[in-house]
């Protein structure tokens, strides 16, 4: 699902009973559009102390839900904090108003105030952990497929009978495929299946001693091309 709140709030009213999963890669892409528009884009690509704060709270939503909150504090200890405890990033910064957009929109404050997007909603350890889709990426391509095929050169909207014409034809072809999918499942791409086995296995592995590492390995697999 995307993070679209008229959408979650729709998606709620019509499937009270349905459980929400937020797509992965809109968290991520949200998070860097966060960081374009507050001109952190050179600082990002310089691979410093904001590079390694980025990661790692992208990496969040690979961490149990119930670990969050503290793996957010131990993250910002680590990495946004100079060794006599003093922040690394003025207040005011772009930096830090990174962080305090991070906080508000995706964290929370642990016991006054909820954020944005519940936790549950954006966190994909449990899917991670049971081998299950984090992203929407195929339905997305279907859809601009979609609209590339409905498309006029003066860019308005199709006329009912051509769009009602198409979404017959769309309908006879996804069923013929559904056919051919139930006795034939659909393989991931080479390289797919094997960045989602190894988030698997780190997932089933995890330790929160060993969190930081943890993290790393999971920021490892998401690259900035993906944005």
């Amino acid at each position: 699902m995307d993070f679209e709140r008229t959408l979650i709030a729709s998606f709620e009213h019509h499937y009270n009973l349905a459980e929400k999963h937020g797509c992965f890669a809109h968290f991520a892409r949200a998070l860097y559009r966060r960081v374009q528009k507050l001109s952190l884009t050179r600082k990002y690509k310089e691979e410093g102390a904001f590079t390694a704060v980025f990661d790692m709270l992208k990496s969040l939503a690979y961490i149990p839900t119930t670990n969050i909150h503290a793996a957010f504090d131990a993250v910002m200890l680590r990495y946004a904090r100079n060794a006599d405890g003093t922040d690394k990033f003025e207040v005011g910064s772009s930096e830090k108003r990174f962080i305090e957009y991070f906080v508000q929109t995706w964290l929370g404050h642990i016991n006054d105030r909820h954020p944005m997007f519940p936790n549950e909603l954006w966190n994909c350890f449990d899917l991670t952990r049971e081998g299950n889709s984090k992203t929407t990426n195929s339905l997305e391509a279907w859809h601009n497929a979609l609209k590339l095929t409905l498309g006029s050169p003066d860019g308005k909207r199709p006329r009912f009978w051509k769009w009602l014409r198409q979404m017959k034809k769309e309908c006879s072809l996804k069923e013929a495929e559904l056919i051919r999918l139930q006795s034939t499942p659909m393989k991931l791409k080479t390289a797919d299946k094997r960045i989602a086995q190894q988030r698997k296995e780190l997932a089933e592995n995890y330790n929160p001693m060993e969190m930081f590492q943890y993290l790393q390995n999971q920021a490892n697999y998401t690259v900035i091309d993906q944005f």
